[in-house]
């Protein structure tokens, strides 16, 4: 999971996966492709592949976002591996 604080600035960035973003805790503006979703806790989200996007915190407290990738991201693939 990630832990982005209020005054935490996450740079607009693309990757050739898949993700589904769940806002486990906080409110948000997530941005896709441009376009601005207002999230809240238990809200998800779908980022397709390759497609532009960042997050920005809008309420007082840090938001919990837990990410899911497909296919995995090497660099979490091995320590989900690890975990288990």
């Amino acid at each position: 999971y990630n832990e982005v604080s209020p005054n935490h600035e996450v740079m607009p960035h693309r990757h050739p996966h898949e993700q589904l973003a769940y806002i486990a805790e906080g409110e948000c503006n997530y941005y896709v492709d441009g376009v601005c979703y207002k999230l809240t806790t238990g809200s998800i989200l779908y980022v397709p592949p390759n497609v532009e996007h960042y997050i920005e915190v809008t309420g007082k407290k840090p938001v919990i976002n837990i990410d899911i990738f497909s296919p995995a991201r090497p660099e979490t693939a091995n320590n989900t591996k690890e975990q288990c």
